[in-house]
């Protein structure tokens, strides 16, 4: 098609080629951009001998110990193996490697017998007959996909539900098309923010799960986007710490979903400043200055309060986005504590009071209905609605922080740090019940581990 005759355009373009706009950042690499199946971390498979954690498993087979590589569950890695959310690509080359008795109707007897899955890793490109083919895709065709993907909340269920089942299929297939028009817009500048970031709202939330590849490509794009803003000095890239309050919360909902994600890929890639909770509202002097990294309330400050509330307010979704991706990544492996066991700062609120101005009688931590007298002449309504806010994610980060630490841990001023602040959320929102309820369950679970 492309060989006939054509007119192009002012630009000199041919047909069915995108405008030459190149994205202001670089993306990361971490994970993997295909599914990696992930055993249970926390107890093995006792009916194949499996009954070591992932982690030391990993450990010996540093060592040479491969006695236990034939005990996989191969039933289990099937079920939990997601084929519907794989590429065309990826499944002609799963039916290739697989006998024909598996492929055309699995039986679990048999799978179990076969030898392990195989990785749906894209064909390789080392045959020398191999020819890279590029789908060809109308541009005019690929500026409505936002719109496709806004129709998923429509009110018309059959309609919410093939816009779903289209979006999905691009996402399948050509991750890179669909987020095109998001990350141009994101290349942009602070003025098409809500435009970028609303479309990749609309590619993630109304799904459970993307495929490995979309997942894979929206990470290291958004990860390689805070990267640049970083770097960006005050007034070159807009609001700083706005694109970091968009990005944080979508980074926390894709982290479960890229394979082989991991602390250790994270600190290759440099990002982790970005997205490992210091268990305090505010930056600590070690990461980077500029507005992107607010230290106290004085920085964000502005001669209007509602200006300072709208910042302050973009610094606590920051932070609770941090504390529910490191949640996310500690229920992967528990491992992954010992980054921030030993750098706990202690919590700070969205509060004017100092720590020493504050008083820890101790009946003032016992819930009442009424908020305590210096709580309520510090903060208004809606910036204690965002310090409950924070507070709630801290209770569920230093609950599974607990959950992962050694049971034979004896260092009294590490746990004091994590016990004190949720003494200091007690102080604050005693009131509430369902933040007094959480404490207890925290405070429980570290009676029961360390005693």
């Amino acid at each position: 098609m492309l060989s006939q005759e054509y007119i192009v355009d002012k630009n000199h373009r041919r047909p069915f080629k995108y405008a030459p706009i190149s994205i202001s950042f670089m993306p990361t690499d971490i994970g993997s951009n295909s599914f990696v199946f992930m055993e249970d971390l926390e107890r093995g498979n006792v009916a194949n001998g499996q009954v070591l954690p992932l982690e030391l498993r990993r450990r010996l087979a540093d060592i040479g110990w491969t006695q236990d590589e034939n005990t996989r569950d191969q039933k289990r890695e099937w079920i939990m193996t997601p084929f519907s959310l794989f590429s065309m690509q990826q499944l002609e080359k799963l039916e290739a490697g697989l006998p024909t008795s598996v492929t055309s109707r699995p039986s679990y007897p048999d799978i179990h017998e076969n030898p392990s899955l195989p990785s749906a890793e894209p064909p390789s490109s080392s045959s020398s007959n191999s020819v890279k083919r590029r789908s060809v895709f109308v541009p005019t065709l690929a500026s409505i996909l936002p719109d496709l993907a806004a129709l998923a909340y429509d009110t018309d269920y059959s309609v919410a539900n093939a816009s779903r089942v289209a979006v999905i299929d691009l996402m399948r297939h050509d991750p890179t098309l669909i987020t095109r028009s998001a990350f141009d817009a994101l290349s942009t500048g602070e003025p098409s923010f809500q435009f970028g970031f609303s479309i990749l709202r609309s590619y993630i939330y109304p799904h459970s799960t993307l495929p490995p590849a979309m997942a894979h490509h929206l990470f290291n794009h958004l990860a390689g986007f805070l990267k640049l803003s970083a770097r960006q000095l005050e007034g070159e890239g807009g609001d700083t710490l706005l694109g970091f309050a968009y990005t944080a919360p979508l980074l926390s909902k894709l982290v479960p979903q890229v394979s082989n994600m991991s602390l250790r890929e994270l600190r290759r890639a440099k990002v982790d400043v970005f997205l490992i909770p210091s268990g305090s509202l505010w930056f600590s002097s070690s990461t980077p200055a500029g507005p992107m990294f607010p230290r106290s309330l004085s920085e964000i400050t502005s001669s209007s309060d509602e200006a300072t509330l709208h910042r302050l307010g973009r610094v606590v979704l920051v932070r609770v986005a941090q504390n529910l991706l490191f949640v996310n990544l500690l229920k992967r492996n528990r491992q992954e504590v010992q980054a921030v066991r030993k750098n706990m700062s202690p919590l700070v609120l969205p509060t004017t009071v100092s720590a020493d101005q504050r008083s820890s009688e101790p009946l003032l931590f016992l819930p009442k209905k009424e908020r305590t007298s210096y709580f309520k002449t510090t903060l208004d309504a809606n910036t204690s609605a965002l310090s409950l806010l924070f507070s709630r994610s801290h209770i569920l980060l230093v609950t599974e922080i607990f959950r992962s630490l050694p049971r034979h841990l004896n260092d009294r001023s590490e746990l004091a740090v994590l016990i004190d602040g949720l003494n200091e959320i007690l102080l604050v929102h005693g009131d509430d019940i369902g933040i007094v309820a959480h404490v207890l369950i925290g405070e429980a679970i570290t009676a029961f581990i360390h005693t």
